[in-house]
C-alpha cells in the first residue's frame, strides 16, 4: 500500500511542474478529496461530529413539520436558515432509505462543498502567483489533507457552508484587486455576502477584508486623477486592524454581533466596556489575550491541536508526536514568511522593484498588489484569532471556553496560502519537485492515519 502511494506521489511530483498538466492534477486532488470525504462520512458513526444531531433535528423539523424549530427543540435553532434549507434536499432524497441514508447524503453535501473550497484555493493562489506551481498546489493540498477539516466537512454542520462562502468571498476580493471591480463582480459580492450572513453569524468577520479591498479599489480609481497612493495602500490592513480594535471594542453590542456572543462576553477580562473608553478596553483585552501567559499558551495550543486534528466531540486527539511534527512544519513556514518579508523590505529600501526579486517572480499581479492581498489575508487571520479568543473567554473559564479549532476553518484558505508561501521561501527551486512529493505523501498518510489509527479504533 505504502509503495503504491509512494509511486503515485512520485509520478504526480514529476508532472505537477508542467503547466499543461495543472488542470489534470487539481482534478486528481479533487477526486481524492471526494473519495476521502466519502470514507470519513461512511466510517464515522452517527452523531459523532460536533453539532451534527442538532442540525439533523433542525432539518427534520423543517421538512417534516414545515416550520422553524425553537431553541428548546435544538440548539442549532438560533442559527440562520440557509444551511438547513440546503440540507433538506438530501434529507428528503434519502427518506425512503431511512435515517442512515439521510445522514450519509447530508454529509455528502459537506464533502462536495469542501471540494469547491479546494478548487477555490487553487484558483485564488493561481491569481496571486500565476507562475509558481509549487505554491499553487501546496495550498490546495494543505486544505485537502487537513485531518480535522476532512472530519468536519464530512459531517452535518453549517460550518461547511460557512467555509465555502468565506472562501468564495476571498476569491472574489482577490480577483478584484488583481483586475478590477466590475458590475458583475459587485453583484457576485452582494450575493455571496447575503448568503454568508444567512449561513452563520461569524460571517460578519469578513466585513474587514471586504472593506479593505473596496477602499483599495477606491484609492486605485482615484490615484491617477488626484494622488499616487499605490505604495502606501499596502498599509491599509494594519490601519484597519487598529481601527477595528478601537471602534468595535468601544461598543459591547457591536463586538457581540461580530463574534456571535450575546451578553457578558468580556466579563472574564474585568473590562466594563460601557464605563471605559474604547482604547482602554482594547488595551485591556489585548493584554489579557496575548500577554497573559497561562491563557495565551493554553488557548494557542488548544486551537492548534483542534485545528489539525481533535475528532469526535473533541475527545479523539492525534498523538503528541504528530502534533510536534505539525508544529515544526508551521514554525518552518513562519520562518519562511519572515525571510520573505525581509526580502521585500530590503528591496523596498534599495528601491528595487520586488517583482524582479526571487520572492515574487511574476508579471501580474504587481508586487504591490500581491503584498496588499497577503497583508489583508494575514489581517483577516489575526482578527479571526482575536474574535475566537474573546468568544473562548466569554463562554467559559479562561483556557476552557467555547472556542474551537474549527472556528478557524473560514480562514483555512488564507492560512494555507500563507503557509505555502513560507515553505516556498525555504525550498530551493531545484528541490521543489522532491519537496512537493514528500509533503503530498506526508499529508496523505496523515489523513489515512487519522481515520484508520485514531477515529476507527475509538468507535469500533
Amino acid at each position: 500500500m505504502i509503495n503504491q502511494v509512494t509511486k503515485f506521489s512520485r509520478t504526480m511530483a514529476l508532472i505537477i511542474h508542467h503547466d499543461a498538466n495543472k488542470r489534470k492534477i487539481i482534478i486528481v486532488i479533487l477526486l481524492i478529496n471526494i473519495i476521502k470525504g466519502l470514507l470519513f462520512s461512511a466510517l464515522t458513526p452517527l452523531w459523532q461530529a460536533p453539532d451534527e444531531p442538532f442540525y439533523f433535528s433542525y432539518t427534520k423539523i423543517l421538512v417534516e413539520e414545515i416550520r422553524i424549530p425553537s431553541a428548546a427543540e435544538t440548539t442549532a435553532a438560533g442559527h440562520p436558515l440557509l444551511y438547513p434549507l440546503i440540507s433538506s434536499i438530501p434529507y428528503y432524497a434519502g427518506k425512503l432509505g431511512g435515517e442512515n441514508l439521510q445522514v450519509f447524503l447530508m454529509r455528502f453535501v459537506g464533502v462536495l462543498l469542501s471540494s469547491l473550497v479546494v478548487w477555490l484555493t487553487f484558483k485564488t493562489v493561481s491569481l496571486l502567483f500565476p507562475h509558481n506551481i509549487f505554491i499553487q498546489f501546496l495550498a490546495p493540498i494543505l486544505v485537502t489533507f487537513n485531518p480535522q477539516y476532512s472530519f468536519i466537512s464530512a459531517s452535518i454542520n453549517s460550518d461547511v457552508l460557512l467555509v465555502f462562502f468565506s472562501s468564495l468571498l476571498l476569491y472574489l476580493l482577490v480577483k478584484i484587486v488583481v483586475s478590477s471591480l466590475t458590475p458583475l463582480r459587485l453583484l457576485w459580492l452582494l450575493l455571496v455576502i447575503t448568503a454568508g450572513l444567512l449561513t452563520k453569524e461569524r460571517f460578519w468577520l469578513f466585513i474587514f477584508p471586504l472593506v479593505l479591498i473596496l477602499v483599495y479599489e477606491l484609492i486605485r480609481s482615484l490615484r491617477s486623477r488626484f494622488f499616487p497612493l499605490a505604495q502606501e495602500s499596502v498599509l491599509l490592513p494594519f490601519l484597519f486592524m487598529g481601527a477595528f480594535s478601537l471602534i468595535a471594542l468601544r461598543s459591547q453590542s457591536v463586538l457581540a454581533e461580530l463574534t456571535g456572543v450575546r451578553a457578558k462576553f468580556l466579563d472574564p477580562l474585568g473590562a466594563d466596556l460601557l464605563g471605559k473608553s474604547g482604547l482602554s478596553a482594547c488595551l485591556s483585552s489585548l493584554r489579557y489575550i496575548f500577554f497573559h501567559q497561562s491563557y495565551s499558551r493554553s488557548f494557542s495550543l488548544r486551537m492548534f491541536e483542534e485545528f489539525w486534528g481533535f475528532f469526535g466531540w473533541l475527545q479523539i486527539p492525534l498523538s503528541p508526536g504528530i502534533y510536534t511534527a505539525l508544529k515544526i512544519f508551521c514554525y518552518a513556514a513562519a520562518l519562511g514568511l519572515l525571510i520573505g518579508a525581509a526580502k521585500i523590505l530590503i528591496s523596498k529600501i534599495r528601491r528595487v522593484d520586488s517583482s524582479t526579486e526571487d520572492t515574487l517572480k511574476y508579471n501580474k499581479p504587481s508586487s504591490t498588489q500581491q503584498l496588499f492581498i497577503l497583508l489583508t489575508l494575514l489581517a483577516t487571520v489575526l482578527i479571526t484569532f482575536y474574535a475566537v479568543a474573546i468568544y473562548d473567554i466569554a463562554t467559559g473559564s479562561p483556557g476552557r471556553g467555547g472556542g474551537q479549532g474549527r472556528y478557524f476553518f473560514p480562514v483555512i484558505v488564507p492560512i494555507s496560502i500563507l503557509t505555502s508561501i513560507g515553505i516556498h521561501e525555504l525550498v530551493p527551486k531545484r528541490a521543489q519537485k522532491q519537496v512537493s512529493m514528500i509533503l503530498f505523501l506526508a499529508f496523505f498518510i496523515l489523513n489515512v492515519t487519522s481515520l484508520v489509527y485514531f477515529i476507527m479504533p475509538f468507535y469500533y
